[in-house]
């Protein structure tokens, strides 16, 4: 299977709703949204800093992204082993694993 972001997110938004959810949801499937930085330090002259250097990478073309599974899970702010709870798996695309078979 080969969909892209568009499909995947619209997929995720029938089967919540279908499954009674009120997902958080916008018409433009498009942007995507990672989170890759959690900041831990709010000393100012250090977050001046990394505003400088996040601000020259806005527009860095960072490549194709092949996501294999989404887990849609209810999990705390660090997101602790113990405190995960995943709802659904979605299989995007035949993982590596099962290829060899």
């Amino acid at each position: 299977m080969n969909i892209n972001w568009k499909e995947l997110r619209t997929s995720l938004d029938k089967r919540l709703v279908n499954s009674g959810e009120c997902p958080i949801s916008y018409e433009d499937k498009m942007p995507i949204h990672i989170n890759i930085l959690r900041i831990v330090n709010a000393n100012p002259d250090l977050l001046a800093s990394l505003h400088t250097v996040i601000s020259r990478l806005r527009d860095v073309d960072l490549g194709t992204i092949k996501l294999i599974t989404i887990e849609f899970v209810i999990t705390d702010f660090c997101v602790s082993k113990k405190n995960v709870i995943l709802l659904d798996k979605i299989e995007c695309c035949e993982s590596p694993a099962s290829s060899k078979r």
